[in-house]
């Protein structure tokens, strides 16, 4: 996986849930089973600036006054590399970047920071990460575990001091850099397509990059130098995935596909035919990989299996004739998801049968898959037509779409012990941790938000009500975290300008709590 593990596990957005089950009610389960500890190993955080919320008294910590143009953030737990558990699983740390300029740092960049999330017996402070200090955003991110350091490509305003125009540079650091540390200039360097290591959840060793000044694939250390030359080319090679549980790359050259064990230094062809792909357009899991090809002569795009173990390949679903190019979602354990560019809509095509079914039409910018947990795709719908919110739900096997109306999705909390999955997940990103709770609503409007509650995510028909926002916020944004509890950004409809301000969700008292009331600012719940 390109990030690693826990910065993908824990970012994901919007988290959607919704099943045939009567969600009209007040209860459900008491909240009971399979809790997590009632304290909180992690502070929650949110920003304008950056605030620190202290979940087990509620007690708030300044970090940053400026503006935060963005940010990433990384989660710790213990590993077991044998059955593939975790234990104590919590936020870690927090990297972003500062507005340096007030209101052109949006423009001219900013510094970057990291600073603890652990709460512990003092208090976190900020360092700040390089001497950068035009940065515009984290271009691509390698969080290690379980090591600290971690990696980014940062892209920064360049010569011009503006962000987004053509001398836009990228360069790269690490999260152990100094103040006074220069980072290294990417100059030359395509990209960096993958981290390796001696297996699954060990440290990172190194990178391969595409050297485009050198027309060369290449195996390097973490600090891009001592660089081994794998493959060279005229046409650059495509990238497809990292099997991350295998420690295997995989990627397509001279319309073959070639494999990689992390550990080695060389590529070797698998004699499998992938000519026509077009590159990060791949999903997999434990035993294959999918991927999407151009063929030319039928002028179809075409969805394939590759098998690791016997290195065959399978046409799994031909698309309509077309210009437009599916995308590939992920998977959920038995389907692959793919937005169907023809038809603008999702689908689910079953991973064995080729069997296709149409998932969600597309009919706002607010109309997407949401989540992909094991066997479930969920999204949320707004018609914009009508102003209707409703949730929707598919699972492998269903021979129709569940949705309920005036119902919305807003965040995820992920158990703190729990196991890793590697059969389902998004796009190459696909190992996934254990949900504790999805967060719904009901009674929403673009208004109000109304009632909040706690959804079992092996057991749709465990309700909990955890309590109701004021009438005057509607949903908004959602942090993810660990444990149970977490903070959703609503927004004030009574305000001019709508503002948002931040709530905590505590899904096991249960209850919820106002924590900022600002007219004059919105604050935005921070995700991991």
């Amino acid at each position: 996986m390109k990030k690693l593990l826990f910065s993908t596990l824990l970012t994901i957005s919007g988290f959607v849930f919704v099943s045939c089950l009567d969600l009209g009610i007040d209860g459900g389960d008491d909240g009971t089973n399979d809790t997590p500890t009632a304290t909180s190993k992690n502070y929650l955080f949110y920003k304008a600036s950056v605030d620190f919320l202290n979940p087990n008294n509620l007690s708030t910590l300044n970090i940053e006054t400026k503006p935060v143009i963005a940010y990433s953030s990384k989660g710790y737990a213990n590993i077991n590399k044998t059955d593939f558990s975790y234990t104590d699983g919590h936020a870690y740390e927090l990297f972003y970047i500062t507005e340096e300029d007030g209101d052109k740092a949006s423009i001219n960049g900013g510094k970057i920071y990291k600073v603890s999330l652990e709460i512990g017996d003092t208090t976190p402070t900020k360092t700040q990460v390089s001497s950068i200090s035009d940065a515009c955003f984290f271009a691509d991110m390698f969080l290690n575990e379980p090591n600290p350091k971690s990696y980014f490509v940062v892209q920064t305003a360049g010569d011009d001091g503006s962000c987004g125009t053509s001398d836009d540079k990228k360069f790269f650091i690490n999260s152990d850099m100094k103040s006074s540390t220069a980072p290294i200039d990417l100059t030359g360097i395509d990209e960096i397509i993958w981290s390796y290591s001696d297996g699954i959840f060990e440290d990172i060793k190194g990178f391969i990059v595409n050297n485009s000044s050198a027309s060369e694939i290449q195996k390097c250390d973490t600090n891009l130098d001592n660089c081994q030359t794998l493959i060279s080319y005229s046409s650059p090679p495509v990238n497809l995935v990292k099997d991350e549980k295998n420690n295997m790359m995989y990627i397509c050259y001279n319309d073959e596909i070639y494999e990689m064990k992390g550990t080695d230094n060389t590529f070797t062809s698998t004699g499998v035919s992938c000519a026509g792909s077009t590159g990060y357009n791949e999903a997999l899991d434990e035993n294959n990989m999918y991927f999407i090809v151009y063929d030319s002569g039928s002028s179809k795009y075409i969805l394939k299996k590759f098998s690791f173990s016997d290195k065959s390949v399978s046409t799994l679903y031909e698309f309509a004739t077309s210009g437009s190019e599916p995308h590939m979602i992920g998977n959920t354990i038995e389907s692959v998801i793919v937005f169907d560019s023809d038809n603008s809509r999702y689908a689910a095509i079953n991973k064995t049968s080729g069997n296709y079914t149409a998932l969600l039409e597309m009919g706002s910018s607010d109309n997407a898959v949401s989540i992909i947990y094991k066997n479930k795709v969920m999204w949320n719908y707004y018609d914009g037509n009508n102003e209707k919110y409703s949730m929707c739900y598919w699972a492998d096997g269903d021979s129709s779409i569940s949705c309920k109306e005036n119902w919305w999705a807003i965040g995820k909390l992920t158990k703190t012990d729990g196991n890793f999955y590697f059969s389902f997940g998004w796009n190459e990103d696909n190992v996934r941790l254990t949900a504790y709770k999805f967060i719904v609503a009901d009674n929403v409007t673009k208004d109000t938000c109304g009632n909040i509650y706690a959804v079992d995510p092996d057991d749709f028909n465990s309700l909990t009500k955890i309590g109701t926002l004021p009438n005057n916020y509607a949903c908004e944004d959602v942090s993810s975290y660990f444990g149970n509890k977490l903070l959703i950004s609503a927004e004030n409809t009574a305000v001019s300008g709508d503002p948002l301000d931040i709530f905590l969700i505590d899904v096991d008292t249960p209850e919820i709590k106002q924590i900022t009331n600002t007219d004059d600012k919105s604050e935005y719940a921070g995700k991991i």
